[in-house]
C-alpha cells in the first residue's frame, strides 16, 4: 500500500494513556483510613477506529481541486460529470481510512467515607465525552475530508452507596 501515514507502529496511530490516583485524606487515630479518594482518567485517540481489512481509495487533492473548481466538463458538446472520467493515477491507495479519528476522555472520581465501624458512604461521579468522525455511506473516495463529527458528553450523577460495616 502506498501514501499512507507511518506511524510506530501501525498506519491507525491509535493511543491510549490512563492515570488512576488513590489514598486516604484523613486517618483515624489508629491510622484507618476514615475518608477516601479514587480518581482516574483516560484518554483514547485513534486515527482510524475501524481499520479496514481491503484498501482504501481517496482522492489526490490535486485531482479534487481540479473537480470541485470544473464538475462538469464538456465532452463532444455534451456536459458530463468530471468524477466520471477519474483514473487510476488519480487516487491513493491507503492502508488506513482519512478522516475517521476517534477521540475519548473518561474521567472517574470517587469519595469513600466510613462514618463509624458499621456504615460505610461512597459517593460517585463519572463523566465521558467523545468526537467520533465518520463517514456515511458512498463518499469515501471523494468527499470523506467532510465527514461528520458525532459529539457526546455523558455525565452520570453521583451514586450514594451505604454499606454496613462489620
Amino acid at each position: 500500500m502506498t501514501n499512507c501515514k507511518k506511524h510506530f507502529l501501525d498506519a491507525f496511530n491509535n493511543n491510549l494513556v490512563g492515570i488512576n490516583l488513590s489514598g486516604p485524606l484523613v486517618k483515624d487515630k489508629k491510622g484507618n483510613s476514615i475518608l477516601g479518594f479514587r480518581l482516574s482518567g483516560r484518554y483514547t485517540y485513534n486515527e482510524d477506529d475501524d481499520p479496514p481489512a481491503v484498501p482504501v481509495y481517496r482522492i489526490k487533492d490535486d485531482k479534487l481541486a481540479e473537480i470541485e473548481a470544473n464538475p462538469v466538463i464538456d465532452v463532444g458538446g455534451d456536459p458530463l460529470v468530471a468524477a466520471d472520467f477519474l483514473l487510476q493515477d488519480d487516487v491513493n491507495v491507503l492502508d488506513a481510512r482519512p478522516f475517521e479519528s476517534y477521540k475519548r476522555y473518561d474521567f472517574t472520581g470517587k469519595l469513600d467515607a466510613r462514618l463509624s465501624e458499621a456504615i460505610d458512604v461512597s459517593l460517585t461521579g463519572v463523566y465521558t465525552e467523545s468526537e467520533n468522525q465518520f463517514t456515511p455511506g458512498g463518499w469515501r473516495v471523494l468527499n470523506s475530508h467532510n465527514n461528520p463529527v458525532s459529539l457526546t458528553g455523558v455525565y452520570t450523577e453521583s451514586e450514594n452507596q451505604f454499606t454496613p460495616g462489620g
